[in-house]
């Protein structure tokens, strides 16, 4: 059945329904008449009213299938509507929304979906306060009537947490919903942003601009100015803005104005202009002039007074420089490639006698003697900014042949321009020189900086076997043994960067090595020279063989008598111990004995007159018998021997400071070993004597007492606070013969092997510090 038949038959099913009604009514009506129940104008009324109800149920019905036609074609047209309107927001570049006022989303299509990242059933589980980071902006659209709107720019939230700037219209429908057309602005955000910052950075950069830059209009009225140009002019900013560009010309600079109010759309001129500071002076500047497209003018400028003055300054310099080319101290040339002299100084007239004018009329070939032509064929070889150094002979205007060193250098014009300098005299002072060098008694070899031998005298050809030929060019460390050579360049290298006179007979042992290979000692004396030639070294070489053997006797002598200085000392030391002992032993014995029978005769005669007298004696004795006991300690303690040096020095110190008030503090390994009996001896009697000196000579009333054994070595130091001494005096005081104790401690503790310190000065103390190797026992 179609669509539009249901209808149709409806109607036909009324309208059929109300003709029989109306018919039924219409037959009884006449019946009724027929049967005298109703009279004629009431079967007429009757009648004339089914009439009518016919007609108008026959008119209802037809309007009303008519309604219900145009209702199903609406429905089918609003449905066609929908299908459009649901494509059309589906196929949307900008997101759609559709919320209902308690903000519940209801309908979202693809572009919102891609723009969230939510899927469209996640979308349609949140709310409006989900997806929005103002929640101000919620409270704004709630405010809207039906049929508003709003244009509203804000951060919506993504499904990862990330934010998205969005410009969202949004208006409430009729049903009350919300509808929203979002529109991602990130993109449009970022590009203002970075045009924004570009054109910060722009005005920065121009504003900055080390040129001045302005923009006038075609009247003059200043439009724009950076800082430059403020700081060229003296102006602040806001005087140029409301000053014309014609307060700023100079009077001398007029002309230019008509030229930069002549320029066409887009033409850029180029020149120099005077500019007026705000002080009145003038300032040159160079600029660059363009008229914009809408008729502006643009000038970008910079000052060039600095260089104005540079150029006048550089003007004067050549000025003065040429002046001072003609003072040079050397002669000074230019010459073409055929020789024709071009320009000459002054100095170079003076040096060969000529005037200027004569000079220039001459070629080359007339002023270099005939034998040294060929270098001038070398100087025409030259290259194109080559450089030639070379010695040769010029003839004067009288006739002389002078000496001269030549700098010549080819020009890139093709010219050759030389610097000449006179060295007659340094010429003969080599000479001079060599002929010195050459009569020397002492071998003599000069070196260059590089190490190579450029002189060497007869006497260095004797003494290493070469000829003076041979040697020449050569480097020096050919002289010196193989083993020697590294060290020596490396020697040669450091003392080239800092030359200095170096007496003969300084430095390490040296030798030489002769042509046929043996080695020789040598003393060499090194003497720095300046020349115009360079920097050179001569060498002073004396052959020491004779020496060295002398030396060599001369040292075994010395050990010979150190030997026996040696044996002596342990000779007189052994010749005291037996002395010691017998008077310890055999006199000490004897008298004790002689003792002990005088106290028996003094109890025989205890009550007769020999007994005081033996009283007497036997105290004689007594005391004769502890000044031998004491004696022979001091020859030899025999303590040293038994206990060792620690209680020998404490021994000492207590029999030979009692009652002098001397306060001896100590400062003593308590576990020291024993060591040679020579080491021990010697610290002790060096003790002794400086105990003694302190004790006759010092007054002191405080001394100290070190020993450290440490490194190999066993060290003493005793300090005392007296009235101190001169030692540089009182050495020299030995030496004359005046004392004998500081020699003695010297001799001992250098047969020892060993070394002896004193420090003291009048008023200061005196500390005393002997150091001997560790030799044990």
């Amino acid at each position: 059945m179609e669509p539009d038949q249901a209808p149709r038959r409806g109607f036909d099913s009324g309208y059929t329904l109300a003709a029989g009604v109306l018919a039924a009514a219409a037959i009884l009506a006449v019946a009724a008449y027929a049967a005298g129940w109703l009279p004629p104008s009431a079967v007429l009324i009757i009648l004339i009213a089914c009439l009518g109800g016919a007609l108008y149920a026959l008119l209802f019905l037809r309007r009303a299938g008519l309604r219900a036609a145009t209702s199903r074609e609406l429905a089918a047209r609003l449905e066609q509507s929908e299908r459009r309107y649901t494509r059309l927001v589906e196929q949307a570049i900008n997101g759609f929304v559709v919320r209902s006022p308690e903000g519940q989303l209801l309908l979202v299509n693809e572009a919102y979906c891609r723009m969230t990242g939510y899927s469209r059933e996640e979308l349609l589980t949140l709310k409006a306060r989900d997806m929005v980071v103002d929640q101000a902006v919620l409270q704004k659209v709630a405010l809207l009537e039906p049929g508003e709107s709003t244009r509203i720019e804000t951060l919506m939230r993504c499904k990862g947490g990330g934010l998205r700037e969005v410009e969202y219209v949004t208006q409430r429908l009729p049903d009350g919903n919300l509808q929203s057309v979002l529109l991602d602005v990130s993109a449009r955000k970022q590009a203002e942003k970075a045009r924004q910052e570009s054109e910060r950075r722009y005005a920065a950069l121009v504003d900055q601009a080390a040129d001045s830059i302005w923009l006038r209009t075609p009247e003059g009225r200043m439009l724009f100015v950076n800082d430059s140009a403020c700081r060229m002019l003296g102006y602040a900013r806001e005087e140029l803005l409301a000053s014309r560009s014609s307060v700023l010309i100079h009077a001398s600079d007029h002309g230019t104005a008509a030229r930069i109010d002549a320029l066409r759309p887009l033409e850029t001129l180029r020149l120099e202009r005077v500019m007026r500071h705000k002080d009145g002076r003038a300032i040159p500047v160079e600029a660059s002039v363009q008229r914009l497209a809408d008729g502006s003018i643009q000038v970008i400028s910079h000052d060039i007074g600095e260089r104005k003055r540079i150029e006048q300054a550089r003007e004067e310099s050549e000025r003065r420089y040429a002046e001072l080319v003609d003072q040079a101290l050397e002669g000074i040339l230019v010459r073409s490639p055929q020789g024709r002299l071009l320009f000459v100084n002054g100095t170079l007239c003076r040096m060969l006698g000529y005037a200027r004018e004569e000079l220039v009329q001459l070629n080359m070939r007339d002023l270099v003697h005939p034998e040294d032509a060929d270098t001038i064929v070398r100087v025409e070889q030259l290259e194109s900014g080559g450089h030639l150094q070379l010695q040769k002979r010029m003839r004067r205007k009288d006739g002389q042949v002078i000496h001269v060193e030549v700098s010549a250098r080819r020009l890139h014009d093709g010219n050759i321009q030389s610097a000449i300098q006179d060295v007659s005299e340094r010429k003969e002072s080599e000479l001079r020189f060599r002929s010195m060098v050459e009569g020397a008694p002492n071998a003599m070899v000069m070196v260059d900086e590089r190490g190579a031998i450029v002189l060497a005298n007869p006497q260095a050809e004797k003494l290493f076997g070469y000829t003076a030929a041979e040697l020449a060019g050569k480097p020096v460390e050919m002289l010196v043994p193989m083993r020697y050579r590294g060290d020596h360049a490396a020697q040669r290298e450091g003392y080239s960067r800092a030359p200095q006179m170096r007496a003969m007979g300084q430095g390490r042992d040296l030798f030489g090595v002769h042509k046929q290979g043996h080695e020789v000692p040598v003393e060499i004396g090194l003497n720095p020279i300046v020349t115009a030639q360079g920097r050179f070294v001569l060498a002073s070489i004396i052959d020491i063989t004779e020496r060295r053997a002398a030396e060599e006797r001369e040292r075994a002598y010395t050990e010979e008598l150190r030997l026996m200085s040696r044996q002596l000392l342990e000779a007189q030391e052994s010749e005291r111990r037996t002395i010691a002992r017998e008077l310890h032993d055999e006199v000490g014995q004897s008298l004790t004995a002689t003792r002990i029978s005088l106290r028996d005769l003094e109890q025989d005669a205890a009550a007769g007159a020999l007994a005081p007298r033996l009283a007497d004696t036997s105290a004689i004795i007594a005391d004769l018998l502890a000044k031998v006991r004491q004696m022979s300690l001091d020859l030899h303690p025999s303590v040293l021997d038994d206990l060792g040096l620690v209680p020998a020095l404490r021994w000492c110190v207590r029999t030979r400071t009692g009652g002098s008030g001397l306060e001896v503090t100590w400062d003593l390994p308590e576990d020291l070993p024993r060591f040679d009996a020579m080491v021990e001896l010697t610290l002790f009697r060096v003790f002794q004597e400086a105990l003694s000196n302190i004790l006759k000579h010092a007054d002191a009333h405080q001394a100290q007492v070190a020993l450290a054994h440490a490194e190999g070595r066993l060290v003493l130091s005793l300090r005392d606070d007296g009235r101190g001494f001169d030692v540089d005096a009182a050495r020299r005081h030995a030496l004359g013969g005046g004392s004998l104790g500081v020699l003695g401690m010297q001799e001992r503790v250098r047969l020892a092997g060993g070394e002896l310190a004193m420090e003291s000065s009048p008023g200061q103390g005196t500390l005393i510090r002997v150091s001997l190797p560790d030799r044990g026992r």
